[in-house]
């Protein structure tokens, strides 16, 4: 009864999270994951570190305390199920990642999508494991690596939870617009925007937004009627009132 009791207010950490309520969400994790601790729930206890890490990669990158959280969620790993170990090695690639360990971030990457596997997933919280390993390569791939990113398993996954689907559908774009396939990635980002707005999912409506205004030519509209200046204002005014503190400092160009 008490593993449950915890498992719903993780669960309601995690809704938070994917609604951009960030300060809910850390703060859910944070009782959660200490009461996993004091009761020697390794399962729990995971949980709570993982959020924990994965809300502070968006609203306190700098934050001090989560090469702590990773070190103290490493022994968990053994006695959890397999997806929750690929939500650990998920948001450890994202560290890496925005740290410049291109290296350490695809290792954590392919351990990620080792963990998670090809057949459908069933957990609906887990929406940060399937997502990391397109993104990441996707990121990788951007910036030279030579590495392989395909975001079937994320859509896959997507069919099932629809939450997921605006997060396929910018790495969708992404994919296609890095296979030189332009008018089909300018779709996929105009859908994954509307797909947030309906699902009131703000963080996933900033980064379509952002992807758009990034990738639009100097005089060119999107089919949402607005141009690269525009989206990535949106983008800017999103990242900001949700205090994603990441996407800006990782975007500067729209940090306006």
């Amino acid at each position: 009864m008490h593993r449950w009791a915890d498992e719903v207010q993780l669960i309601s950490a995690i809704a938070h999270y994917l609604t951009a309520r960030y300060p809910e969400a850390a703060e859910g994790a944070a009782e959660g994951m200490a009461s996993g601790r004091d009761r020697r729930d390794p399962i729990v206890h995971l949980w709570g570190l993982v959020i924990l890490m994965e809300t502070a990669l968006r609203a306190d990158p700098e934050n001090p305390a989560i090469g702590g959280w990773s070190e103290e969620a490493a022994p968990l790993l053994p006695q959890v199920a397999r997806i929750d170990a690929a939500r650990f090695h998920a948001a450890m690639a994202r560290l890496h990642l925005a740290a410049g360990r291109p290296a350490d971030a695809w290792r954590a990457t392919r351990a990620a999508d080792h963990l998670v596997g090809p057949a459908p997933s069933f957990t609906q919280y887990s929406l940060e494991a399937h997502a990391a390993v397109p993104e990441v390569c996707l990121a990788l791939l951007e910036r030279g690596a030579q590495v392989a990113a395909e975001p079937a398993e994320l859509r896959r996954y997507a069919r099932s939870f629809p939450m997921a689907r605006p997060r396929a559908l910018t790495c969708l774009g992404w994919s296609r617009w890095q296979d030189g396939r332009r008018r089909q990635a300018l779709r996929a980002w105009t859908r994954a925007v509307r797909e947030a707005e309906r699902l009131a999912m703000p963080y996933e409506l900033a980064r379509a937004h952002y992807e758009l205004g990034r990738h639009l030519g100097p005089k060119e509209r999107s089919p949402l009627r607005l141009d690269g200046a525009g989206h990535l204002a949106l983008a800017a005014a999103t990242f900001a009132s949700i205090g994603c503190r990441a996407d800006l400092g990782a975007a500067p160009a729209i940090a306006v």
